[in-house]
């Protein structure tokens, strides 16, 4: 008796652990399509994806993943678009060295 009464309480306690689980990771899952979103036009969406999954990993080692991730998440999409605005400038810098080149 005691066995199974055990057995019901220690379902019940997996099945809401899931369920809240469940619930925290589609909170994170939202955030994750918000950024990308808002920062999909500016960045590589595929680089910006990887970031938001290192977010999302660092953040699971959190005991309170749903508050660390906005914030891990939004640094990683700015560093992202940071870094690809750099890499323009840095191509645009390199097109007139090379022009220059094939003038001279």
């Amino acid at each position: 008796m005691k066995r199974t009464r055990f057995i019901h309480s220690t379902r019940r306690l997996a099945h809401a652990c899931a369920g809240s689980c469940r619930q925290m990771l589609s909170q994170l899952r939202r955030i994750k399509l918000q950024i990308l979103g808002e920062f999909g036009q500016f960045a590589d969406k595929h680089l910006l994806r990887l970031a938001l999954n290192e977010a999302e990993a660092v953040a699971l080692q959190t005991e309170f993943p749903q508050l660390f991730f906005p914030t891990l998440a939004m640094e990683k999409a700015k560093s992202v678009h940071e870094w690809e605005r750099r890499q323009e400038a840095l191509r645009q810098r390199m097109a007139v060295v090379r022009s220059a080149h094939s003038i001279q």
